[in-house]
């Protein structure tokens, strides 16, 4: 079906993000290819796992965040903690981290949640153990769209921007580095 549909649209998958974006104002150097733009920073992520976890998001639901980012890109405001309503009408607690880079509209996140099985995380690409850990991928086409993880308590996943602008070994760097505070 999917060939057929591909076939009548005409449509192809090509590589790198849907789309551009322009640098607002003064114009930037541009990011290395592959993983050559991350930088460790772990302090600003603890620093977001602490805030959320004040928020409630803590206890028997343990706040992962990540230790290494995309070079140039900062965490917006304080992490969102929430609930989410399951079509079962419980509230499962939820949070989520923001990182926005220095061209306009983009945006990646970190998402933890109680709720066990988010349809999002339905159907995944593939499974990956590395590192001990096992992670599911999530493609969109040819590109990784979400990495997540699972444990006994919860899930949690990094999502990569709009125009999936991260590569594969950004979004599994950022995804690995992960840890409690």
């Amino acid at each position: 079906v999917k060939k057929l549909a591909q076939q009548f649209l005409g449509l192809e998958d090509t590589k790198g993000p849907r789309g551009a974006l322009k640098p607002k104002g003064r114009k930037r150097a541009a990011r290395p290819p592959g993983d050559g733009g991350l930088e460790k920073e772990a302090q600003f992520g603890k620093d977001q796992a602490i805030q959320a976890i004040e928020q409630r998001a803590g206890g028997d639901f343990p706040v992962y965040y990540p230790t290494v980012r995309v070079a140039g890109y900062e965490y917006i405001g304080p992490p969102r903690v929430y609930k989410i309503l399951t079509p079962d009408g419980k509230r499962k607690r939820s949070y989520r981290m923001v990182l926005k880079s220095p061209v306009v509209g983009e945006y990646f996140g970190i998402q933890g949640t109680r709720w066990m099985d988010p349809p999002i995380l339905d159907t995944p690409s593939e499974k990956r153990m590395i590192k001990g850990r096992e992670f599911e991928l999530h493609y969109e086409g040819d590109r990784l769209r979400l990495v997540a993880w699972r444990t006994p308590n919860a899930v949690y996943w990094v999502s990569n921007t709009l125009l999936q602008t991260l590569s594969e070994r950004q979004m599994l760097a950022i995804a690995r580095s992960t840890r409690l505070p």
